[in-house]
């Protein structure tokens, strides 16, 4: 394994992407084709999405995605370019939602830091 060459420090974002209807988007309170930053009001929604919707989990936030795509620079998830890339972010203990954020990394080839 090749020695580190980028080492990102950030905080974590899961995003979750998911086509729904109009009643989806009112019942959130969001509007189409837009963002958001989830607050409290929103946690209890997130389990019933993912059994109703097919939703896409996607590991992100500024520096995941920066060092993400260094990695795919270096030569992508190739046994010769892992491990260029790692990152260093907190996740808290047994977080699911953190765990499939590490397992998306590690499956680019980007270490994860704990």
């Amino acid at each position: 394994m090749a020695p580190t060459a980028i080492l990102g420090f950030g905080n974590p974002l899961l995003d979750i992407s998911a086509t729904v209807e109009q009643a989806v988007l009112d019942e959130w309170g969001v509007t189409l084709n837009n963002a958001i930053m989830a607050e409290d009001k929103h946690k209890s929604l997130y389990a019933k999405l993912a059994e109703t919707h097919p939703v896409q989990y996607i590991a992100g936030g500024a520096t995941l995605n920066a060092v993400r795509v260094a990695q795919w620079m270096l030569g992508a998830a190739g046994a010769e370019s892992a491990g260029k890339t790692a990152f260093i972010g907190s996740i808290g203990k047994g977080d699911a939602f953190g765990e499939q954020m590490k397992a998306q990394a590690r499956a680019l080839a980007v270490g994860w830091v704990a």
